[in-house]
């Protein structure tokens, strides 16, 4: 995945929920066909989408600093760092 441009899609598409004023985005991957579960409110999802992705960059970039305090890091010693914080939360 081209993460950039997903990202910048993303803020394409509040700009244009905000410019047009749509209401409703329709989604296409459901486990279900019900109005509740297809027809999602515009602003909401795609300020979900955003702070979901935003909250994840800032995780991956709080461990990459942490690791980079004692030199520089390959990306297994990240996965494994990852991998370890994710063991302690369960």
């Amino acid at each position: 995945m081209d993460y950039p441009a997903y990202f910048k899609s993303l803020l394409k598409t509040k700009d244009v929920i905000e410019k047009f004023k749509v209401k409703t985005l329709y989604g296409a991957h459901t486990l279900s066909l019900y109005t509740k579960d297809v027809a999602l409110d515009a602003k909401s999802k795609v300020n979900e989408y955003i702070q979901r992705r935003t909250k994840k960059d800032d995780k991956i970039e709080k461990l990459a600093l942490k690791l980079s305090v004692d030199g520089p890091f390959d990306i297994t010693q990240f996965y494994d760092a990852q991998s370890e914080k994710r063991m302690k939360k369960s």
